[in-house]
């Protein structure tokens, strides 16, 4: 598997007694060297909005960046994929915020699960809690979803162009967005499964609009174990450094780092 190289980029202190520095510390002890992605997340649990959407967020010490995380059912519901990659990214330095775009009951109703512009909607707002946020406010921020929740990061990322520097979906459905994705101009990177042709086929051809901002990476299905557990540690490792390289580009990284030092 073809890696993607990081640059580094000073990290930003945080206060011990803040909102991000309660998030640090009860995420100080989940992504452990050798943790398990199937543990639960010791984030600290944050409302978002008007709308009464929640998020969990954890950063690691000294946060380089922040990756907001849209669930694939849409609305809510984090899986395994999701907590692996979050510890890759603590890894690389980068907190996460992994958000419920719906509340329990408008989980309930299919037709708020795939209004895509609902979901953009509260990504956007997402976004906006975190510019409020002492101690996460100047992190450059990256974009991370799954299935559908992979074309609500692209409708987001088209809105919020000036704002996010990073994509990642896998098993993206960007067929929901097509006429939005020209809009985009972060640079995306769509990971897909050759187990599902339809969806590897409607990535491909999302990368098409998406010109030099997009770049595809393919998990070969037949070389990893059935449980699912290997394909989520490469998804892991290629979102990490996706957002590790991007993110430590990004204009705020070093003003941040010189106002945080």
């Amino acid at each position: 598997m073809a890696s993607i190289a990081s640059s580094p980029v000073l990290p930003v202190r945080l206060a011990p007694g803040s909102r991000a520095g309660l998030a640090q510390a009860a995420f100080a002890g989940r992504c452990r060297k050798g943790a398990s992605c199937t543990e639960p997340l010791r984030g600290l649990r944050v409302h978002i909005g008007p709308n009464g959407v929640e998020g969990e967020l954890c950063l690691p010490p000294l946060a380089r960046g922040l990756v907001i995380f849209a669930p694939g059912s849409g609305g809510s519901g984090h899986n395994a994929c999701h907590l692996c990659v979050t510890k890759s990214l603590h890894g690389q330095g980068l907190g996460a915020l992994l958000v419920d775009l719906l509340t329990p009951r408008e989980a309930h109703d299919r037709t708020k699960v795939f209004d895509i512009d609902l979901l953009s909607d509260r990504l956007t707002e997402a976004i906006e809690w975190t510019r409020s946020e002492a101690g996460v406010r100047d992190l450059p921020i990256g974009l991370f979803g799954a299935e559908i929740g992979g074309a609500a990061v692209l409708a987001a990322a088209a809105a919020n162009r000036d704002r996010i520097f990073g994509v990642v979906t896998h098993g993206g459905r960007p067929d929901m967005v097509m006429p939005m994705l020209r809009a985009v101009r972060t640079p995306t990177l769509l990971i897909a499964s050759d187990a599902d042709p339809l969806v590897l086929a409607l990535n491909r051809l999302a990368l098409d609009m998406l010109k030099s901002n997009g770049q595809i990476a393919v998990i070969a299905s037949a070389d990893l174990p059935a449980d699912g557990a290997a394909a989520n540690e490469q998804i892991a490792q290629l979102a990490a450094e996706w957002f590790a390289a991007r993110l430590a580009t990004a204009p705020q990284a070093q003003p941040q780092a010189r106002q945080h030092a």
